[in-house]
C-alpha cells in the first residue's frame, strides 16, 4: 500500500512536467479566460502603441490584462499552444484599456497574419514562477 501512494505521489507531482511545463517551474494559479488579440504592427485598430506598460516593445509573448488583476511581469504558461505561435510561454507586460463590466480576458500580441485568422479562444492557463 506505501508502495503504490509514493508510485501516485509521484505522478502527481510529475504531472505539470508532463503536460510541458519546464523543471524547475512551479505553478502558482490555475485560470480559464477568453483570448483576444492585438498587434503593433499596424493591422489592428487599437490606440495603443508599441511600448507596453512595463517599457518594453509589443511583441509576439507579450500578454495584456485589466491593471489590477495580474501584476506586470507575472510569467503565464499555457498547457495547449496558441494560434501561430510555438512557445507556450508568455509574460504580462501590457495592460488593456478598457473592457466591459463583469469580463476578463488576456489580450494577446500577435503577429497580423495571426491576428487576420484569431478567434477568440477559451483558454485554460496557468501563472508559473
Amino acid at each position: 500500500m506505501k508502495a503504490l501512494l509514493v508510485i501516485v505521489g509521484a505522478l502527481l507531482v510529475a504531472q505539470p512536467a508532463a503536460a510541458g511545463l519546464a523543471p524547475g517551474l512551479k505553478v502558482t494559479g490555475k485560470y480559464r479566460a477568453t483570448l483576444t488579440a492585438y498587434s503593433p504592427f499596424g493591422c489592428d485598430n487599437s490606440s495603443g502603441g508599441p511600448i507596453t506598460s512595463m517599457g518594453t516593445r509589443v511583441r509576439p509573448g507579450v500578454l495584456a490584462v485589466q491593471q489590477g488583476v495580474f501584476r506586470l511581469g507575472t510569467r503565464v504558461f499555457f498547457p495547449k499552444a496558441l494560434p501561430g505561435r510555438a512557445s507556450r510561454y508568455y509574460r504580462i507586460e501590457d495592460h488593456i484599456g478598457w473592457t466591459p463590466f463583469g469580463t476578463f480576458s488576456l489580450d494577446v500580441a500577435v503577429t497580423c497574419d495571426t491576428l487576420a485568422r484569431w478567434r477568440n479562444p477559451r483558454a485554460k492557463y496557468w501563472t508559473i514562477r
